[in-house]
């Protein structure tokens, strides 16, 4: 990967004497080179050293600060007359740091199998190497949800005037980016969750008192990464939301990487749909086992709210990019998986909730446009139908 160094030369937009893109580019441009700033510092390092660890901490609150001052002024600048227009003229400029610190991903470290020790908590002694990599880890995901959101941002910012506009090579770039950082994430919480899974193969009670040490469960930026995916992938469609033309954005994000692109992201939302039903969502039924266990049964309202939000994005692909040649490839094993999902949400209906009933509802609707897709049935009528239908339904 270049370093901030070498490409902020590259992609420093070539303006014009429009006045509106210089104000835009005034505007941005010190947020953007002090973002690239923080990105030349290093996130990784030594957890044994405080000096170090406290630095890295550092480093990593003023990126996460300097994302956000960013995405309030892409907010700001997409109100100004000519706005959009401007921040299509700079894309790269502007989607650069974000890209960078969506690959630049989560810092897996083997320290992470050693708990703090209760000795050192209660004398109030410096953070034992694996409190440091927790907290870390945490300010690390924080950069990476922030950076997911200011692609979404983006995107919607420039959105009214997006058609044909945004080159298909920079949508990649942050698909790309995207798929990497979900990847990483899920694999920095995955050996979380394998310690604290009991015998039987379900979810420990102890994966909820985790919180103390982990910080952050990691759920709120696969969140933000797959709502950034789904704005991404929402760019392949006309604003009334038929599918577009089959050499536009598209069929670009079909056949990059001869469609493994598009199949890393499904088995993406794969790999967090499966987690959710490891969790065993069902095993909290009661009131009783509810107030029994409250952050347990939060924790798993939480994975209902993410396996929402996958069943949106793959809704969203299926209706971007409806060409049955890349989804017959990914057919036998989404089509198990949502249909597991669906059968562990009706197990769970009993219990009343409606986050899950909407979870079982969704799956099916997915699993409808799935095979309307890869039989060549799909077009953009069919698929808002299916997707008005479903929402009102569970609504």
């Amino acid at each position: 990967m270049p370093s901030p160094s070498a490409t902020v030369a590259t992609t420093s937009p070539s303006l014009s004497s429009n006045s509106t893109a210089g104000m835009v580019f005034s505007e941005l441009n010190p947020i953007v080179q002090a973002l690239l700033a923080s990105l030349q510092r290093s996130d990784r390092g030594d957890s044994g050293s405080d000096g170090i660890a406290n630095t890295i901490l550092a480093t990593l609150r003023i990126r996460s600060n300097m994302i956000r001052r960013l995405i309030s002024a892409i907010e700001n600048v997409s109100r100004v007359q000519g706005g959009p227009e401007a921040l299509i003229a700079m894309a790269e400029f502007v989607l650069l740091p974000f890209i960078l610190v969506l690959q630049s991903g989560i810092d897996v470290r083997s320290d992470r199998y050693t708990r703090p020790s209760s000795q050192s908590q209660s004398v109030g002694l410096s953070p034992s190497p694996s409190t440091q990599y927790y907290i870390r880890r945490s300010a690390q995901i924080r950069c990476v949800e922030d950076a997911a959101m200011a692609v979404e941002t983006y995107v919607g910012a420039v959105r009214p005037q997006m058609k044909n506009s945004l080159d298909g090579t920079i949508a990649i770039r942050c698909l790309v980016s995207c798929t990497m950082a979900l990847s990483t994430v899920e694999t920095a919480l995955t050996d979380e969750r394998d310690k604290n899974r009991g015998t039987d193969g379900k979810e420990a009670p102890s994966r909820c008192a985790d919180a103390q040490y982990a910080l952050d469960t990691g759920d709120d930026c696969r969140f933000s990464l797959l709502k950034a995916i789904s704005s991404l992938f929402s760019m392949a469609r006309d604003d009334d939301g038929a599918s577009i033309s089959a050499s536009s954005l598209s069929q670009t994000f079909a056949n990059h990487m001869d469609g493994v692109l598009l199949v890393r992201v499904v088995g993406g939302c794969m790999t967090i749909l499966q987690s959710l039903l490891v969790a065993d969502v069902g095993s909290y039924n009661t009131d009783e086992e509810k107030k029994a266990s409250p952050a347990c049964y939060c924790h798993r309202r939480s994975n209902w709210t993410l396996g929402l939000a996958v069943l949106d994005t793959l809704q969203t692909m299926l209706c971007s990019v409806p060409i049955e040649e890349v989804w017959r490839s990914v057919l036998p094993g989404l089509f198990a998986t949502l249909f597991k999902v669906s059968l562990s949400s009706c197990r769970i209906r009993a219990s009343g909730t409606l986050s899950s009933s909407k979870l079982g509802a969704r799956s099916l609707t997915t699993i409808a446009l799935l095979l309307r897709v890869t039989i060549g049935m799909e077009n953009s009528s069919s698929c808002t139908e299916i997707v008005t239908t479903e929402s009102i339904s569970v609504s």
